[in-house]
Formats: structure tokens, C-alpha cells, sequence
């Protein structure tokens, strides 16, 4: 009996021993794998702090100081140092050294002025700022700017507005000059000539108007690109030297016929003794207002008069107040589409206001002398 508890003895310690040593074993993988999750944990913080570190950058600013209302670019310069990065050094340079002149050879720069930037460029991302080769470039300047080949300024445009001064009801091109401007154009001149002037004359023989008035810009305004100078063609001509309008928008003077197109005479047929009639004056020419008619006379007749009545047999009139229109109107596109559904055109070109329950008013039936509420 005491020999096989020797030996079961034996074979325990055995066991115990084959288990201690998978312990240390375990024990020494873990060791392993702590050590190495730990390595990779250490890598990823380096490689965060990397990633988060500023990119250490070298600026350099190519200007040309003789050109005052060129791009401002020192919102670019002011830009890149909000970017996270660190700029570890800056200088300007003037278009004409020879400096700024090997830059813009390398690095294919057609626009002045400019920003470079050198260092770790593939390590940071900037907006507007183009890789090229080892440097950041910004190329996305608006004029006025000067062209990098020939030293020119770019894009300072000069405007005439040729006009005649008689037509004061005439469209408003100094309003357009404006919507130009407010869409980033610079206009360096600008003047007003008028048609009968001799310089006049001789621009619109060189052009060859039929209308005014008109605008024209020089061909600087080709440095803006984009919709402005794609969609001329829409409302203009390009020619030789110059960006010209040829619009008709009423009231405009055509010199062909040599009188002012687009002007509406307007007249409010009205009732006095219906004191709570809709005010036809006001509704109708606010609504006319927004379609942009321009109305060269108005006069308010009373259908008790001999005007008035005349005006109601003319044209059948049975309801009032209404409005009678007279002269260009057809030149007002939006009015004769509407007109369709609230009137009609006489035999003479004369539009007649038929609908007066489009106010959503009182008006008098001159039918039945009954003032209706619709």
C-alpha cells in the first residue's frame, strides 16, 4: 500500500509541475502580448501627435507693388495662417527680381500676386493653395491681377453708357453698370455720353445701334471669364474692342423710328359717386409696377362725363372702377400673357381691364347702378 502512494504521489507532482510550467508559459505570452499591444499603442500616439503637429511651412509672396487695386492677397496670406500650420519663415519678393522671376518659371505662375508655400507640404491640405511639384501655389485670384508674361494689369475695366439725355422715363443702364460692379467687376472709368453728341454719333456708327440706351465695356472685362463672359451673347455683342449691350428693354429709344419705345398711356375708369368702390389707382398700378411697365401718362376719367361715357360705349364697358391701357404695350411680354385671363384687346391695340373681381372688392355694375361685393 505504501509503494502506490509513493507513486501516485509521483504522478501528481508530475502533473503540478506540467501545469506550473503552462502557467509560466501563459503568463510569459501575456508578458508578450501587453508588450506588444503596447509597442502598437506607443506607435499610435506617435503617429497622432505627428498627424496633429502643424506642418512646418516656408511662405513666400510674389507681388507687384506698382499695381495698388490688384487682389488682395493679403487675405490669402492671413488665410494660410489660420490653417494650422506653423510658418517658420516669410518674406515678399517684387514681380520684377529675379527671384520672384525663377519662381514663376519653375512653378508656372500666369497671375500676380501670388503665394508659395514650401517644408511639409504633403502635410497639410489648404483651400485654394495648388500642389505643384514640391510647392503649395494659390492660383485662384480675381482680377484685377497682373499677367506674370507681359507686366500688365488685367482686368480694370472702363465703361460708356451712350444715352439719350431727352428720354428720362428711358431704362436705367447705370443700374446694370452697378450690378456689374456688385459682382466683383472693377470699373476704373466710366462715363455718360450722349447721342447727339459728336462722339456719340460716331459710336453708334461704329457699333451700329439701333437702340439705346446702351452699355459698353472695354475688352478687359474678358480677365473676369466665367458666366459673365459666357452669357454675353445673351443680351450683347463681343466686338473687336469692346463688351457692347443690345438690349430692348422698354421704355427704350429706337432710332430707327427715332422715338421712345415702351411707354403706356393709363387710364382709370372710375365711378365718384361709389364711395366704396375699390381704389383702382393704387391696386393696379402697384401690380403694373412689378411687371415693369413704365407709364409715360395717366388721367382718371369719371363715367359721367362725356369722356367716360364715351369710353364705357366704345368698349362695352359694364363694371368699373377699370383701367384702360394704351400705346406700347406690347412690349411688356409679362402684361399681354396675363391679360389673356383678366381682359381684352380691341380692335385698335387697346387693352380694357374686364375682371374687376380679381380685386376681391366692391365695384358698381353699370348695368344695374348696383355696387357688388364679389
Amino acid at each position: 500500500m505504501a509503494k502506490k502512494s509513493s507513486r501516485g504521489d509521483g504522478k501528481q507532482d508530475k502533473i503540478f509541475g506540467l501545469l506550473g510550467a503552462l502557467l509560466i508559459l501563459f503568463a510569459l505570452y501575456n508578458v508578450f502580448q501587453i508588450s506588444s499591444f503596447s509597442n502598437l499603442f506607443d506607435e499610435k500616439i506617435a503617429e497622432a501627435k505627428e498627424a496633429a503637429r502643424p506642418a512646418e511651412l516656408q511662405m513666400i509672396v510674389i507681388t507687384d507693388s506698382d499695381c495698388t487695386d490688384c487682389f488682395d492677397i493679403q487675405s490669402v496670406v492671413d488665410s494660410v495662417k489660420n490653417a494650422h500650420v506653423n510658418i517658420t519663415s516669410e518674406k515678399s519678393v517684387e514681380l520684377s527680381s529675379d527671384e520672384a522671376q525663377g519662381l514663376i518659371s519653375k512653378y508656372s505662375i500666369e497671375k500676380i500676386p501670388t503665394v508659395l508655400l514650401f517644408g511639409e507640404t504633403n502635410k497639410t491640405v489648404i483651400r485654394n493653395m495648388e500642389k505643384t511639384d514640391d510647392a503649395l501655389v494659390f492660383r485662384a485670384l480675381t482680377p484685377p491681377y497682373v499677367d506674370a508674361d507681359t507686366s500688365s494689369v488685367m482686368g480694370r475695366v472702363s465703361a460708356v453708357i451712350l444715352e439719350d439725355s431727352s428720354c428720362d422715363k428711358c431704362y436705367n443702364m447705370a443700374q446694370i453698370l452697378q450690378n456689374f460692379k456688385q459682382s466683383g467687376i472693377t470699373v476704373v472709368s466710366e462715363r455718360v455720353v450722349d447721342r447727339n453728341s459728336e462722339e456719340g454719333q460716331s459710336l453708334i456708327s461704329k457699333y451700329s445701334f439701333e437702340s439705346l440706351p446702351a452699355l459698353i465695356l472695354s475688352r478687359d472685362l474678358e480677365a473676369y471669364g466665367g458666366d459673365i463672359i459666357a452669357g454675353w451673347r445673351s443680351f450683347g455683342s463681343v466686338e473687336e474692342d469692346a463688351y457692347v449691350t443690345r438690349l430692348t428693354t422698354p421704355p427704350y429709344v429706337d432710332l430707327n423710328e427715332d422715338r421712345v419705345v415702351g411707354l403706356i398711356s393709363m387710364t382709370f375708369l372710375v365711378d365718384g359717386s361709389c364711395d366704396e368702390c375699390y381704389d383702382a389707382t393704387n391696386l393696379h398700378k402697384s401690380i403694373l409696377a412689378r411687371m415693369g411697365v413704365v407709364v409715360g401718362e395717366e388721367k382718371i376719367v369719371d363715367v359721367s362725363s362725356s369722356d367716360g361715357q364715351a369710353l364705357v360705349d366704345k368698349y362695352s364697358i359694364t363694371k368699373v372702377p377699370t383701367i384702360i391701357l394704351e400705346g406700347d404695350v406690347d412690349k411688356y411680354l409679362s402684361v399681354v400673357n396675363a391679360w389673356r385671363s383678366v381682359g381684352t384687346v380691341e380692335s385698335d391695340g387697346t387693352y380694357v381691364f374686364r375682371q374687376v373681381e380679381f380685386a376681391a372688392q366692391k365695384y358698381k355694375d353699370l348695368t344695374t347702378g348696383e355696387v357688388v361685393q364679389p
